[in-house]
């Protein structure tokens, strides 16, 4: 669990196998570099819900709703960049309590986040879109749903 003003993100440090974002077309609300940025989809709870309500073939959103933690009260999703870039700005913070407690460290580069950038792109971690059918690792993080 790591703790910022108004959010507590629990993530899965275990970092994903390469994965596919999802199939082509999926008629959700494309953003661009800028919305990214802005915070316009910052909510990968959200957005995880809408993918798989939207493509019910999504490998990494289906299995990440499936995933769950202490007793079911947590539930997992893909975080948006936002969410990435608040966890990023409290990496060095983050790794050097995993190091000194004997766990890997986390990477966030080159991974999948929960926004689309058109019907057969996705946005990755580090500012860049690829093919949805590309294969990249991602992470699991998890919101406390049921209290």
């Amino acid at each position: 669990t790591y703790m910022v003003e108004d959010t507590d993100y629990y993530i899965n440090l275990s970092k994903m196998p390469s994965s596919t974002w999802g199939t082509n077309n999926i008629d959700i609300p494309a953003v661009n570099c800028a919305d990214i940025t802005q915070s316009v989809n910052d909510d990968g709870f959200v957005n995880t819900k809408a993918i798989v309500l939207a493509d019910t073939a999504s490998t990494i959103f289906s299995k990440a709703l499936d995933t769950t933690a202490f007793d079911a009260k947590i539930t997992g999703y893909i975080p948006s960049y936002t969410e990435l870039l608040t966890i990023s700005a409290n990496l060095e913070e983050i790794n050097d309590f995993l190091t000194a407690n004997g766990k890997d460290i986390i990477s966030l580069e080159d991974i999948w986040v929960s926004e689309t950038h058109d019907n057969n792109n996705a946005w990755i971690s580090d500012g860049y879109y690829y093919p949805k059918n590309s294969l990249k690792q991602y992470y699991i993080f998890g919101r406390r749903t049921n209290i």
